[in-house]
């Protein structure tokens, strides 16, 4: 979750380059909430990281309200 409404999309990269199919998210009105479920498989050693895009901003993300696997 974002402090503020954006129209900013997300999604899962996978080795920092790869965007994961189904975890991408375009919102078509500004959210402040981002959620989505998928499964995929991985190899030993991927990485997977978060990506905003499509906007030229500051985003603050609200902590402590998520937790990793």
């Amino acid at each position: 979750n974002t402090t503020t409404a954006l129209l900013a999309g997300t999604r899962l990269l996978l080795n920092a380059s790869t965007p994961i199919p189904g975890s991408i998210f375009s919102p078509t009105l500004s959210t402040s909430n981002y959620s989505n479920n998928l499964i995929t498989n991985l190899n030993a050693g991927n990485t997977i990281s978060l990506q905003l895009f499509g906007i030229l901003s500051v985003v603050n993300l609200v902590g402590g309200g998520s937790t990793g696997a």
